[in-house]
């Protein structure tokens, strides 16, 4: 019985925690795909880096000030190639 409260507040700590982004190989680009990555050069003061523990991240004050395209190449197209011989895509 006397367990009961805490069994209570870890149920409910499981149920509103939020779960960790995960990245896995559907979500990487492929050999021929041009990726556009903006860049905000000019920052308001507003935006703040956010310290540890759970963090709510808003981008809508962000502003694409330089725009850049990457392109994904096989490997061998890559100067220095030889010294990453597992590498499987280049930008």
């Amino acid at each position: 019985m006397k367990n009961l409260p805490f069994l209570f507040c870890l149920l409910m700590f499981v149920t509103i925690s939020n779960a960790q982004m995960v990245i896995n190989a559907s979500d990487m680009p492929f050999i021929g795909q041009e990726i556009e990555q903006g860049n905000d050069t000019m920052p308001g003061a507003q935006i703040q880096p956010g310290g540890t523990g759970l963090n709510s991240w808003d981008f809508s004050d962000l502003e694409d000030h330089l725009t850049l395209k990457l392109r994904v190449r096989p490997p061998a197209e890559a100067p220095f190639y030889t010294q990453y011989p597992s590498a499987t895509a280049a930008m």
